[in-house]
């Protein structure tokens, strides 16, 4: 950072702790928490940003849609063709938790 840059900064946080604009912070005087995990954090502020799920949240949602489905169907080749797709969505996410699970 800029030495000018950083002297600005630093006036303004001066300034902040005289008038006191710092001491009505939300949480002020609390210690952080930091029990969570960092990585978990990190994804879930990705997900938020971009407007997404976990891969296993969206293969759960997959796997409930395509029960329901499967649940309508009475053709027994096209419901055997449904269980082999919800047998490949329950593989993926059986993967995908088990990838999960050696991160931790």
């Amino acid at each position: 950072m800029p030495s000018f840059l950083k002297s600005l900064v630093d006036a303004r946080i001066e300034a902040a702790r005289e008038d006191g604009t710092l001491d009505r912070l939300p949480g002020s005087g609390k210690p952080l928490d930091l029990k969570g995990d960092p990585f978990d954090a990190m994804m879930d502020r990705m997900h938020k940003a971009a407007k997404t799920k976990p891969r296993a949240v969206s293969l759960k949602d997959q796997i409930t849609a395509e029960t329901a489905r499967l649940a309508e169907l009475v053709d027994p080749e096209a419901r055997r063709a449904q269980m082999k797709i919800l047998s490949d969505l329950q593989t993926r996410l059986a993967v995908e938790m088990e990838q999960l699970s050696r991160r931790r």
